[in-house]
């Protein structure tokens, strides 16, 4: 047990220890559930698909995806 309890000699000492208890542990369930929340958030399918976009886009170059996008629509065409 902690000393901070072992300093309790009344019942009104004792009902003030549980709400601060009490306190407490709602406090720590609140920020334990907005940290839940940024996570579910986080990994959203469209938000791991933007990170992979924004991660690995600036690897390959505009314009040789726009020329690839223009030469595949040109053989399309074409047939």
């Amino acid at each position: 047990m902690s000393n901070q309890y072992g300093k309790i000699k009344t019942t009104a000492d004792l009902d003030k220890a549980i709400k601060e208890v009490h306190a407490r542990r709602k406090k720590a369930g609140k920020g334990f559930e907005k940290d839940v929340n940024r996570l579910k958030n986080h990994y959203k399918p469209a938000n791991l698909m933007l990170g992979a976009a924004q991660r690995y886009v600036p690897m390959l170059s505009w314009s040789g995806i726009g020329l690839g996008i223009i030469r595949g629509l040109k053989k399309r065409l074409s047939k």
